[in-house]
């Protein structure tokens, strides 16, 4: 609905001032004809047999694209088989500022204080069998740091990239890696407690 909306929108056809007024199948389906050539036009871009264009083009759909673009050049980058694409499409989203879901399963169910102030450090939530659901808001790239800072405490680094391993800052540093869904997991130490962490980069 979102979509056909904006597409409305975009072809002048929805009026705010006339509550009343229709929409023909025929507007309605020019409209919608529109946006799909436009999301076509940009898969194109996608896969430009110019390697830098296409990275390019992925780089800015994330960073600066509507939901409907982002989430395309994200599933396009994470997907690639070039893992210098896939780098670029996890810094592309960094970059981009997101919020993003994560999932914890600590070793350990019986956990104490510790990991539960990690949670809520984060603002998550733990559920009922013991794992933990946490929003993880990455903030801008520190230079200094070499570093995306958390966004909620930008003196606190979350994510870095060196050397083409990614990692996550917990306890500690710790590497996290791309699954063949384009998720990012690991095993850092929260809280005193190993624990599973499962970061989904496409929400």
């Amino acid at each position: 609905m979102n979509m056909i909306r904006a597409a409305l929108v975009g072809l002048g056809l929805v009026c705010a001032s006339s509550p009343t007024a229709q929409v023909s199948l025929d507007d309605l389906d020019r409209a919608m004809d529109s946006r799909s050539d436009q999301m076509a036009a940009f898969r194109d871009r996608l896969n430009d047999p110019d390697p830098n264009r296409a990275m390019t083009a992925m780089q800015l759909l994330i960073t600066k694209g509507d939901t409907q673009q982002k989430q395309m050049a994200i599933e396009h980058g994470l997907s690639s088989t070039n893992p210098a694409i896939r780098m670029a499409a996890v810094t592309a989203v960094f970059d981009s500022q997101p919020i993003l879901v994560s999932r914890w399963y600590p070793e350990e169910r019986d956990f104490n204080n510790n990991f539960r102030n990690r949670v809520k450090h984060f603002r998550g939530t733990i559920n009922a069998d013991k794992s933990a659901r946490v929003p993880l808001a990455v903030g801008q790239y520190s230079e200094d740091a070499k570093c995306w800072v958390d966004l909620r405490e930008s003196r606190y680094c979350l994510f870095r990239i060196n050397s083409g391993e990614i990692s996550i800052r917990m306890d500690g540093w710790a590497q996290v890696a791309l699954d063949d869904s384009g998720r990012l997991m690991g095993t850092p130490m929260i809280g005193g407690y190993r624990t599973e962490v499962v970061i989904d980069l496409g929400r």
